[in-house]
């Protein structure tokens, strides 16, 4: 199957801001920040898109080393 489809939006717009920093002025926080706020604009629960926040923003420090 296709997933949850409200998570593509946030997920393309996250992937691009990780390939292209300098889009967010290279600030993780940032990009994490519209993450979250893009899934709650797609109707994403509040508790999945804080889950998904927390381990995207942790993903990225400690496997991406953005810090």
């Amino acid at each position: 199957g296709k997933g949850d489809t409200r998570l593509h939006i946030p997920a393309l717009f996250h992937d691009i801001m990780c390939e292209n920093k300098e889009l967010v002025d290279y600030n993780r926080k940032l990009s994490s920040r519209i993450f979250k706020k893009l899934l709650l604009m797609c109707n994403v629960p509040k508790w999945k898109a804080s889950t998904m926040h927390f381990f995207v923003n942790k993903y990225q420090i400690f496997m991406r080393g953005w810090k």
